[in-house]
């Protein structure tokens, strides 16, 4: 039932971080991040881009086999067909796959901190503002989705 109510606030959701992405205090934040970004090597536009792209990563690598639902919600993961044996060498290439976006993620991940600075409680505390603004404007169906 969960999962219903999470596809029945899924437009709304999307709705309210397009409108967060675009508040004047995000789009300034992000610039300063994308181009202290750009000065350690990496070509994001905003952290939403950062995981995007790896997710892209893993599953273009073969590191991870699923999709992403063409609404950016809906996901599945899977590891891959059973086989009556494990095949060694395909579990090998995933795993050094895997590994390499792991070491690419963490490279990112301590260029995105750095970036970030201070600003980072700016940031949480413009998204807060739109995620009670949602959460006011959806309360019954919240909470009848629960209640359900």
């Amino acid at each position: 039932q969960q999962g219903q109510l999470f596809q029945s606030l899924a437009p709304a959701l999307n709705e309210m971080n397009e409108q967060a992405n675009a508040d004047p205090r995000i789009v300034a934040l992000d610039k300063e991040w994308s181009s202290c970004m750009a000065a350690e090597g990496f070509d994001y536009s905003n952290p939403e881009a950062v995981f995007n792209d790896l997710f892209q990563r893993l599953f273009s690598s073969g590191a991870m086999q699923g999709s992403i639902g063409e609404d950016g919600v809906a996901m599945t993961f899977v590891g891959g067909e059973p086989e009556a044996e494990p095949d060694p060498a395909a579990e090998a290439a995933r795993q050094e796959a895997f590994d390499e976006v792991s070491a690419y993620e963490i490279k990112v991940a301590v260029a995105s901190f750095d970036c970030t600075g201070d600003k980072g409680d700016e940031r949480a505390a413009v998204r807060k503002e739109y995620e009670q603004r949602f959460i006011q404007d959806n309360a019954g169906l919240i909470a009848d989705g629960l209640a359900g």
